[in-house]
């Protein structure tokens, strides 16, 4: 089924970093081309998830790929929309 989560990407030139509830990872940025990899815990045990993909002006779409526990070699297709940010307090 659908999961959704939150990703919070901070870039400065041609480095990134990606931040989740859990932890924190360097993002590869090539031109339109989006890469990184997470530890995901499960109720399985822990599972390395490689996430490939690209941007669209505020889309991204691509492939995660899982490594580990049953689910081992599966490609799973993602996309995510660039949250609007926050108005500033008043």
């Amino acid at each position: 089924g659908e999961r959704a989560s939150e990703l919070t990407i901070t870039q400065e030139g041609a480095k990134a970093v990606g931040e989740t509830e859990d932890e924190e990872f360097e993002i590869s940025i090539d031109g339109d081309e989006v890469s990184w990899e997470q530890t995901m815990s499960t109720p399985m045990g822990e599972i390395e998830v490689k996430f490939v993909g690209t941007v669209d002006g505020n889309d991204m779409e691509g492939t995660m790929t899982m490594s580990g526990g049953p689910m081992d070699g599966q490609e799973i297709e993602w996309t995510a929309t660039r949250k609007e940010k926050n108005s500033p307090a008043r």
